[in-house]
């Protein structure tokens, strides 16, 4: 009897070990299937889906130029406990070219300084080892910038966008994003010739967002990328009527990576092409700079 109690006890842990080897083996269409990319999660626009591992934390770095503006960004990604839970927070700082109908300088005009704080919290919910990989993230938007110079939005808000990145072979991932934005009381200023910020309507403000990428995994550590965003939203005139804005971007870049002992180091360049309502409006320029260290 005790020699049989042995044997069934074996074949359970052996049957138990192979179960567990059948649930990391990739399976056939899932990202790993096709092995692990060099650089994965440094995107520009669009949201790729996947969460910092444990004990990696993330710094992202973005600067965007365009018809004279100029915007810096600043995201830490933080995984909690490991990438099945991860909270980030992003900061900006914008400086924006002067309104053309200033022609009176009695009024100091502000025309730099942070923008609003956004605050993130992202569950996995489907991973590597899935047909595809799926996250969705909620975001608490803090007013933080100066609403009266264009700087901020004047109010809280929420945000919600959807992540899913399929893997189609070897050499080519796409990422597919899909979201919804709402500020309650978002401020709307005027601005008089002499530079003075008007506050004429306080309105809740809505956009949705759609948006999709394919990456090229050209060689180990060097990849080309092409991304589109819509955002599908009002904007609010100085009579309070609420017009129609749709804004695109269609984003053709590269990105790289240098490996420096447990750092990772991922810079990359993008042309965005901004088009508004469906007309083109302005090419603008897009850097890229992403720091992993393995704490």
């Amino acid at each position: 009897m005790k020699t049989l109690i042995l044997a069934l006890t074996a074949a359970v842990v052996t049957l138990s070990a192979s179960a567990q080897e059948a649930d990391t083996i990739p399976k056939r269409g899932s990202y790993l299937y096709y092995g692990q990319p060099s650089i994965e999660d440094n995107s520009m626009f669009i949201e790729e889906a996947f969460n910092q591992e444990a004990g990696i934390i993330q710094h992202i770095s973005n600067f965007v130029f365009n018809d004279g503006n100029f915007a810096y960004n600043y995201t830490q990604e933080i995984p909690l406990k490991n990438e099945k839970h991860q909270l980030s927070f992003g900061v900006s700082y914008a400086s924006l070219k002067k309104p053309t109908n200033i022609t009176d300088l009695t009024h100091s005009y502000i025309t730099n300084g942070l923008g609003d704080i956004f605050i993130n919290y992202r569950p996995l919910l489907l991973g590597k080892y899935d047909w595809a990989l799926v996250i969705p993230r909620f975001s608490l938007i803090v007013p933080t910038g100066n609403s009266r110079y264009g700087l901020g939005s004047g109010s809280w808000g929420g945000q919600f966008n959807l992540a899913v990145t399929k893997r189609l072979g070897p050499k080519i991932t796409t990422h597919y994003n899909a979201g919804y934005t709402l500020m309650t009381k978002a401020d709307h200023y005027t601005i008089t010739s002499d530079g003075q910020p008007v506050l004429l309507y306080e309105k809740n403000m809505s956009t949705a967002n759609v948006g999709m990428s394919a990456i090229w995994l050209v060689a180990k550590k060097f990849n080309l990328m092409v991304e589109y965003i819509s955002a599908y939203g009002k904007e609010m005139e100085d009579d309070g009527l609420l017009t129609k804005l749709n804004t695109s971007i269609v984003n053709p870049g590269f990105r790289m990576a240098i490996d420096i002992g447990n750092v990772q180091i991922v810079p990359g360049v993008g042309v965005p092409l901004n088009f508004a309502n469906g007309k083109y409006e302005s090419t603008g320029g897009f850097i890229y700079l992403s720091i992993e260290p393995a704490y």
